[in-house]
């Protein structure tokens, strides 16, 4: 995995012995996330779901936007759940922060 400015960059990555994203591009920005998260792969995605802390599910998103609106989520972990067409599933942890008010 090679992180560079806010983005994530991963090629191989095992979080489990049973969840896994193969070798392949894939890239999440930018994390900390403040409006809208960015998802970018080489491979179709099939579905991708987004978890509170407690692992309650609080969203589904359309698999072929790309992207998430965050924006009107509490500043706070979730996780991540991106399952390709192929079956493979890829977890990981994104932060919301809140937009700076002047």
């Amino acid at each position: 995995m090679m992180i560079s400015g806010n983005a994530w960059n991963i090629s191989s990555l095992v979080f489990t012995s049973k969840i896994h994203f193969s070798a392949g591009q894939f890239r999440m920005y930018p994390n900390p996330v403040v409006e809208a998260l960015h998802i970018e792969t080489d491979q179709a995605i099939a579905s991708i779901e987004l978890f509170n802390a407690l692992g309650v599910k609080i969203m589904d998103v359309a698999a072929t936007e790309g992207k998430i609106d965050m924006g009107h989520l509490e500043r706070a972990i979730y996780f991540i759940r991106i399952k390709t067409d192929r079956g493979e599933i890829y977890t990981g942890k994104v932060m919301k922060k809140q937009l700076k008010r002047v």
